[in-house]
């Protein structure tokens, strides 16, 4: 069955806006955004999907990401490079729609709106 969530996704390419969308969370849709296999981390309500091909494969450092990483708390500089995938999960671990406080900070910190504040 078909899951899909609310993600925030932060493009390692500063061309391409960083974006909220309904996504498709099965393991090989979240792998072809990331281009790539995936390794999470999880941090409170929210847990971020990072590449884990990103070394070997010589992508660019998302900045965006490793920014509004250490914003919130964690340092991931040294695993952060191409793109990178927020979600939410709920109290069972299963997938969740991207939390509102993590969007919020995210358009305050890009200085961009992102979604409709009644969505979050």
């Amino acid at each position: 069955m078909i899951q899909q969530r609310m993600a925030l996704i932060v493009p390692a390419n500063l061309s391409e806006p960083v974006r909220v969308e309904l996504i498709d969370t099965r393991r090989t849709t979240l792998q072809v955004i990331l281009d790539g296999d995936l390794e999470s981390v999880t941090c409170g309500d929210w847990h971020v999907y990072v590449n884990t091909d990103a070394m070997a494969r010589n992508l660019h450092r998302n900045l965006r990401a490793t920014a509004l990483l250490h914003d919130v708390g964690l340092d991931l500089a040294g695993i952060c490079q191409g793109n990178v995938i927020f979600l939410g999960h709920n109290e069972h671990g299963y997938e969740d729609h991207v939390p509102g406080h993590l969007i919020r900070r995210a358009e305050d910190l890009f200085d961009t709106t992102l979604v409709s504040h009644e969505l979050v």
